[in-house]
């Protein structure tokens, strides 16, 4: 059996099952941990510093890929230093590895989406560096907002509601976007993709559907997901 290795910040048997139900059943997914207390600059800051120190867990499972999420944490590092991270990451691991940041540019040239909103779960300021790492890699963000939380706890507590809500309002202000932009895991909105791009006819890009078509891409997995948006269709 092709074996996924997720490597996540804050992962919890929950937030791995939201995952394991999207994947075609032949591929397994293993889950790895690591700690953000807080979506700070000084917790990633400590979490970059001490990063490779836990990976340990990884080295003992044969994976055939390894997807590490975590937009705020790689957004905060400088391109030289997240590629410097991600080679460490794949030479532990043992297999080829990508990041969500990645997952999610490769996600917009495949929809071609060059024109986003963004609606995060995040505060102010957080979503700011978001914007900046976005807007750096190329992309026009024309508008945004945030729900204002700073942990994943938090997040998770979200109803999948507050993503439908948040890219109507934001698609209805903003209808020359191409597409929308929903980041964080922690976030549960893969159920109401469907549901905003029937409604608005825009795509939408978010981390759990984005890293996996990434994954099952890299294995060779080619056959289309039904039920969370047109990036897995395709």
């Amino acid at each position: 059996m092709t074996t996924i290795g997720l490597l996540s910040p804050n992962l919890v048997p929950a937030k791995l099952e939201d995952a394991r139900r999207i994947l075609p059943s032949e591929l397994e997914l293993i889950g790895y941990g690591f700690p953000v207390r807080r979506y700070s600059d000084s917790e990633f800051a400590k979490v970059a510093d001490t990063f490779l120190d836990n990976l340990e867990q990884l080295a003992g499972d044969r994976l055939d890929f390894l997807m590490v999420t975590g937009e705020l944490f790689f957004a905060h590092l400088e391109a030289e230093h997240r590629e410097k991270l991600l080679r460490e990451i794949s030479s532990i691991a043992g297999c080829p590895a990508s990041t969500v940041v990645k997952a999610v540019m490769n996600a917009f040239n495949t929809l071609g989406v060059k024109r986003i909103v963004l609606a995060t779960p995040f505060v102010a300021h957080q979503t700011d560096w978001l914007q900046r790492f976005l807007t750096d890699q190329g992309m026009d963000v024309v508008g945004r907002l945030g729900l204002g939380h700073e942990s994943s706890e938090a997040v998770w507590q979200l109803p999948p509601e507050t993503g439908y809500a948040a890219a109507a309002e934001l698609l209805s202000e903003f209808p020359e976007a191409d597409g929308v932009y929903l980041p964080n895991n922690q976030w549960r909105v893969t159920s109401v993709i469907d549901r905003i791009e029937r409604d608005f006819g825009k795509p939408v890009v978010a981390n759990t559907p984005a890293w996996i078509k990434e994954a099952i891409t890299a294995v060779g997995q080619r056959q289309p997901i039904t039920g969370y948006g047109k990036l897995l269709m395709l």
